[in-house]
């Protein structure tokens, strides 16, 4: 996946919020520790955050229902809303293609 494309996904994002335990790993991903928690209020639909490694409880305003993400998959964000996700297991994740 091109690093260009990951930028422009990433744009559609806009971190409000990092504990002091979550921080960014360049512009493509965050990488949180056990219990951190990092939120961030999406603008537009049809993002994709993919978790890299370990294991993540997400919500998304106007969903439903929450999700777990364990390493290697993937939640679509359809629409915009503040995102809370926080890592159960250390973790790595950031957007993906749609």
């Amino acid at each position: 996946m091109a690093t260009a494309m990951l930028r422009g996904l990433w744009q559609a994002v806009r971190p409000h919020h990092r504990t002091a335990r979550g921080k960014t790993k360049g512009p493509e991903q965050v990488v949180l520790e056990e219990g951190a928690v990092w939120s961030c209020r999406v603008r537009a639909g049809g993002l994709r955050l993919t978790c890299c490694e370990g294991l993540l409880w997400l919500t998304h305003e106007g969903e439903p229902t929450d999700k777990v993400v364990k390493a290697g998959g993937s939640v679509r964000l359809d629409g915009p809303g503040l995102v809370v996700v926080q890592a159960l297991r250390p973790a790595r994740f950031g957007p993906s293609e749609p």
